[in-house]
């Protein structure tokens, strides 16, 4: 697993807060106390030549990201790339 920032602001949803409550801390501290950046959570390959402390260049594949309207917490999704299993 590897933490990295991005500059970009945190998602700050009431489940995110509720979240951080049952952690023990605020959502704010969390996401570490600067509104304009964010850290991230995700998983580099095992042949990746990264090592802590190093800075690199990262893209996400958002096709193995989940996104969810903050309002409704309804799935967001591209319904021509929908796939549905069929029995």
């Amino acid at each position: 697993m590897v933490h990295f920032g991005i500059n970009a602001p945190a998602a700050m949803t009431e489940e995110v807060k509720e979240l951080a409550e049952d952690a023990g801390a605020t959502a704010e501290e969390l996401a570490g106390g600067d509104e304009r950046h964010s850290v991230v959570v995700g998983r580099f390959s095992p042949d990746s030549q990264v090592r802590p402390g190093e800075t690199a260049e990262v893209a996400v594949d958002t096709r193995a990201v989940h996104f969810f309207d903050t309002q409704t917490g309804m799935a967001i999704y591209d319904e021509s790339t929908r796939k549905v299993a069929t029995t």
